[in-house]
């Protein structure tokens, strides 16, 4: 629903800054953005010099709503810091929204009883990052908005792993905790888009460097307390 995803992701954020202008009010605005935003890229890991490149309405949107920041903080002086989040999983302040990510609806499915499939781009690495530790990011973030010219970052864990290779800490983590035994199995009919066929891992350097801030919780890690987590909020899956 393009026009739909339009009204979510840019009309809200330019609704804001306008407020914000007309207003005469100066906060530090920091935005969740997206590494989507890169598309398919050539070399590993991504930093901050890397073009966009979207391959998704979704993306294409959220690249618009960064120019609008970007636009507002030169011409207005309303500061803004936007995050290309790599993907986040991990447990949430509130049950009903915690398969929104692609882990922890994997997670849920697993404690279902269902098998975890994987498809043609079971090798694909990508970059999760644990909610925690974004959410630190988010804070420190706001404390250096607008200390210099920069206007995003890319922020994960700073390592890759096979989407495979997830799904199997996934079922090993549910075994565990459960004892139950998780069937991971691959689909190959399934067809696959370009952009579900991207590799990517995130060069967190610059970041780091510019407010001090790294990811603390490993992945195999991060599933385990995501587990333990929809496990103490059964009703909720």
């Amino acid at each position: 629903d393009p026009e739909q995803d339009l009204h979510v992701n840019i009309m809200p954020v330019l609704h804001m800054l306008e407020v914000c202008r007309t207003q005469n009010y100066r906060p530090r605005i920091v935005f969740a953005s997206s590494a989507n935003l890169f598309g398919l890229v050539d070399t590993l890991p991504v930093n901050e010099d890397m073009q966009a490149d979207p391959l998704t309405l979704w993306a294409i949107h959220k690249l618009t709503a960064e120019y609008y920041l970007q636009l507002y903080s030169r011409q207005f002086g309303i500061r803004s810091i936007s995050l290309r989040l790599a993907n986040v999983y991990g447990p949430t302040a509130r049950p009903s929204v915690m398969t929104r990510v692609v882990i922890n609806k994997a997670i849920a499915k697993a404690l279902k009883g269902e098998a975890l499939v994987t498809y043609a781009n079971q090798e694909c690495v990508r970059d999760y990052v644990f909610l925690e530790d974004v959410v630190q990011a988010f804070l420190l973030a706001g404390a250096h908005c607008g200390s210099n010219s920069r206007s995003f970052y890319v922020v994960g864990s700073g390592e890759g792993e096979t989407i495979k290779n997830v799904w199997h800490l996934i079922a090993h983590s549910v075994r565990s905790n459960t004892g139950q035994n998780v069937p991971v199995r691959f689909d190959g009919t399934v067809k696959i888009e370009p952009m579900e066929l991207r590799n990517f891992v995130a060069d967190i350097s610059r970041f780091k460097d510019a407010t001090g801030w790294k990811p603390r919780t490993g992945l195999a890690q991060g599933i385990d307390m995501t587990v333990r987590a929809f496990l103490s909020n059964l009703k909720d899956l």
